[in-house]
């Protein structure tokens, strides 16, 4: 809430299935699964994805979405990230919430720089994380 706090009248919308915070209520946009998500992704400029305290690790599904859209990424610093990803070639991480205003404001002005990031983390997900490599990797597995 912190972060999204921080760059909140910087276009931000919130869509989620959860509730919101007071302080946020303005820049919430609805539900958005499925298709719906989709076109959310699809039609943002950046998307921040920051886990929460639940997920320490990091490595929520949005981050391979966001990533297979070919949107830009701003995500909360978590050690899992970086084995996945390159942070400053595919994704940018922040570390508090003026750092994500930073970032945000910094991407925003520099739309060739963000763009480009965004490719290469598309090429990324579609070249080295897709379900059928999953798969494959879980076979191995079960068969080992």
């Amino acid at each position: 809430v912190e972060a999204l706090n921080a760059v909140r009248d910087l276009g931000l919308g919130i869509w989620s299935i959860h509730g919101i915070p007071q302080s946020l209520r303005d820049q919430y946009r609805g539900e958005a699964l499925g298709e719906t998500m989709l076109r959310v992704l699809c039609g943002s400029k950046i998307q921040v994805n920051p886990h929460g305290t639940f997920m320490r690790w990091g490595g929520n599904l949005r981050l391979f979405e966001a990533a297979a859209c070919g949107i830009f990424q701003i995500t909360d610093d978590r050690p899992g990230i970086s084995r996945w990803f390159t942070p400053g070639k595919h994704l940018v991480m922040y570390r508090d919430p003026a750092h994500l205003r930073e970032l945000a404001m910094h991407y925003l002005a520099h739309p060739t720089e963000r763009e480009g990031m965004a490719r290469a983390a598309r090429d990324h997900v579609l070249t080295h994380h897709t379900y059928d490599q999953r798969m494959q990797a879980l076979v191995g597995l079960l068969e080992g």
